[in-house]
């Protein structure tokens, strides 16, 4: 992570005083998060939320922008599931995040939906606290417009041949 010292003055006067020149400030002052956890099933790499949450604090808090989630709620939908198939509850998780900027008093708030999977093996708690999680950390993500992921590991470059999911089906069925 690459974030600048804290703005001075004059810089602050020169890029004006609200809320969005203040988060265009925090967009320029953060540069990419590592990536230092792996997906064994895709085989590719990714910043973890802990990592993203940190970056994304730092700039926003030296621009003067305070960041949090206002509230959340969530419903539960049954999926459907064939005879012999494991009951899958899939719930929506839903967010209210603000930003405000300390100097100026303004403010903003954005809603986002996101998906928790309820399973045998991941109960409804676990599953909505792991959803919050990933949404703050894709949420803080979005508005500092920081990259996902490296061009060479982009989806147009990545190998979807026969051979390799192939080989992946193998790994997870273990046949």
């Amino acid at each position: 992570m690459t974030v600048s010292d804290m703005p001075s003055e004059g810089e602050k006067k020169k890029r004006g005083s609200g809320l969005m020149s203040a988060l265009l400030a925090a967009q320029q002052s953060i540069g990419g998060v590592r990536r230092e956890k792996v997906n064994s099933f895709g085989k590719y790499t990714y910043a973890s939320s802990e990592n993203l949450v940190s970056a994304a604090r730092r700039a926003l808090i030296l621009n003067g922008i305070v960041a949090g989630r206002r509230g959340w709620s969530y419903e539960v939908r049954a999926l459907p599931g064939g005879e012999n198939e494991e009951r899958t509850e899939m719930i929506s998780v839903r967010s209210t995040f603000f930003l405000h900027h300390a100097a100026s008093g303004e403010s903003l708030e954005q809603q986002t939906e996101f998906p928790a999977l309820v399973r045998k093996q991941i109960p409804e708690d676990k599953a909505v606290a792991a959803s919050l999680t990933t949404a703050l950390a894709y949420w803080l993500r979005d508005i500092l417009l920081l990259p996902r992921i490296d061009e060479a590991e982009s989806m147009n470059k990545r190998n979807d041949s026969g051979d390799r999911i192939a080989a992946l089906h193998k790994q997870i069925s273990g046949r």
